[in-house]
């Protein structure tokens, strides 16, 4: 197993390397608990760009952290624009 990814492709998410790349962006980033999930993608890209979602074949951040089960997701409207922010699951 290798970044938390089995060679038959399955992902155990407690041991993947994007699960504690976006732990780790969340603890730098967040506002009042929840952290934009743009920001975290692009501070994940700047610090760790092999930790992509396709690797863990998802196609998108959010796809990512949804699937994971290991993060809450929501939707806030910013300027007129919808957003995806996340935080860590504590349950």
């Amino acid at each position: 197993m290798l970044n938390g990814i089995a060679p038959d492709g399955t992902v155990l998410w407690p041991a993947a390397g994007i699960v504690r790349a976006l732990r780790d962006a969340a603890s730098e980033l967040a506002v009042d608990g929840w952290t934009p999930v743009t920001a975290a993608g692009c501070w994940i890209t700047e610090r760790s760009p092999e930790q992509q979602p396709n690797k863990y074949g998802r196609a998108s951040w959010r796809q990512l952290l949804h699937d994971s089960r290991l993060f809450e997701l929501r939707y806030r409207d910013v300027h007129g624009q919808r957003a995806a922010w996340y935080r860590v699951r504590t349950e």
